[in-house]
């Protein structure tokens, strides 16, 4: 089966594709490290950032794209966010394809953890869907800890992403993640169970 864990930045989902990956087995396709590694490899995309944002997203020593450069960029402009969404579109939905399948040549399961399933409209190629919230302030005290980012540029970062309920509105089940692991444990527990029963039905 092929599993999605979405949520917007800050909500905790890469805990949860852990979590489930512990319970279900199988392969974790992290759309996140797929995209870090293409902006380091992929000469076109390398291109086409440099063609659609000039010089300011290089680093001046090694002249490579500065991801947290490009980062301000984007999320300073919701414009900016979309042509570099559009960019990487094609190239990770290509890499995120073929993770799933050399995974699933091993394992029963391939768990996409990836912010942008629903804006991708991958939902369809998937079997079941977990859309992971939290409160923003909660989000928002992730970000500055984890990424440690200023107040006012995780702030920008959080209101870049559609509300919840754009994701949430698709999804198989909704998962709330606050400060509680035992009670996210069973909720992953609930996701797991929804899940089992569904590859029964199928069988």
């Amino acid at each position: 089966m092929i599993l999605g864990i979405t949520g917007n930045i800050g909500s905790g989902k890469s805990t949860v594709a852990m979590m489930l990956k512990e319970k279900v087995g199988g392969i974790i396709v992290d759309a996140d490290a797929i995209g870090h590694h293409l902006l380091e490899t992929n000469p076109e995309i390398q291109h086409q950032i440099r063609m659609a944002f000039g010089t300011d997203v290089m680093d001046s020593q090694s002249r490579a794209i500065d991801r947290r450069r490009l980062s301000r960029i984007v999320f300073d402009n919701l414009e900016n966010l979309t042509t570099l969404n559009r960019i990487f579109h094609p190239h990770m939905l290509f890499e995120i394809r073929l993770s799933i399948s050399r995974g699933l040549n091993v394992f029963r399961h391939a768990i996409v953890d990836a912010a942008l399933i629903v804006e991708w409209n991958f939902q369809s190629e998937l079997d079941f869907l977990i859309s992971v919230t939290a409160s923003p302030a909660i989000r928002l005290q992730r970000l500055m800890e984890r990424r440690r980012l200023l107040e006012e540029d995780a702030v920008r970062m959080m209101e870049a992403q559609p509300p919840d309920d754009f994701k949430n509105s698709v999804a198989d089940m909704v998962i709330r993640n606050e400060l509680d692991l035992a009670i996210l444990d069973a909720e992953v527990d609930k996701a797991v169970d929804k899940i089992l029963d569904k590859e029964r039905k199928r069988t």
